[in-house]
């Protein structure tokens, strides 16, 4: 579990909880933001629709990663939440109709069995920890894909940001009612600065930077550079916690680098059986 959420849980909060305080409390940063660089917020229905879709691969992605971390360690986790990459990459190839290079496969199924050894998790196996982290692979998928979509590109990156935050919130709380689990939100004057600062570094730092991202190159190169993230995770361990690197996990970082550089630099051609041309005679 991330480090910042397992600060939220030591309050008392539970994976809704947690999910919510992400979501919620920065939301008056980013309008105030937003206002402040006069940026509009005004969406069709079409665009929240969509924004709407994505919200719900937001909200359950962090919900079913969460409660995967209950049942399994958050490296095993990971590991299999770090499938929606190869999800995406499926996703992307089906849209545009192209056939991915042989290359592409395999540096694709190379990186994602390389991340599970980089967490080198004892845990023990528990298939509902596994199913709900396949969930979140899937759901972050589809949040992901959403996003893409060539109908939200004339809105503008904060006003993105705010309409999934803003409708993640509702449906957190409609999803609260329905199945009776409580947001708790009577924390202490400490508590609430911890989980706005939680909110704000997590939203206006790792969401934004990750909706940008998505903006620019697309989900699918946007999901493959993400698998970086397993290794920036081993190595704030190693710098901050002084946990040693073994031989393995050092293999598994040359691989993910080198498979992830290659998809990059790719650029995603499609190979292509070129008709042959018959000469006639003049």
């Amino acid at each position: 579990m991330p480090l910042f959420t397992k600060f939220i849980y030591s309050f008392g909060a539970n994976e809704i909880s947690a999910a919510f305080c992400r979501m919620c409390l920065s939301l008056g940063f980013i309008f105030i933001i937003g206002k402040a660089k006069k940026q509009p917020f005004k969406i069709s229905f079409k665009e929240a629709k969509l924004l709407f879709v994505a919200s719900l691969g937001f909200v359950f992605t962090s919900l079913t990663l969460f409660k995967a971390c209950n049942h399994m360690d958050s490296g095993a986790v990971t590991s299999i939440h770090f499938a929606y990459p190869v999800i995406i990459f499926i996703m992307v190839s089906i849209k545009m109709k192209k056939i991915p290079h042989v290359g592409e496969m395999e540096a694709i199924i190379m990186c994602t069995l390389a991340i599970p050894f980089l967490a080198n998790s004892k845990s023990s196996i528990n298939i509902y920890g596994i199913i709900l982290a396949l969930i979140s692979a899937l759901t972050y998928s589809i949040y992901s894909y959403t996003l893409e979509n060539d109908g939200l590109k004339s809105i503008n990156k904060n006003a993105r940001l705010f309409y999934v935050n803003l409708l993640s919130t509702i449906i957190l709380i409609i999803y609260s009612v329905i199945t009776k689990e409580n947001i708790k939100l009577d924390l202490s004057g400490r508590e609430w600065i911890i989980a706005i600062v939680y909110s704000v570094i997590l939203t206006l730092g790792a969401t934004s930077l990750y909706q940008r991202a998505i903006a620019s190159i697309g989900a699918k190169y946007t999901s493959i550079l993400s698998t970086f993230e397993p290794i920036t995770s081993v190595l704030i361990g190693i710098a901050l916690l002084g946990e040693k690197i073994t031989f393995i996990q050092v293999l598994s970082i040359i691989v993910i680098c080198n498979c992830t550089l290659y998809l990059v630099s790719s650029n995603g051609k499609k190979h292509t059986i070129k008709p042959s041309v018959k000469k006639t005679d003049i």
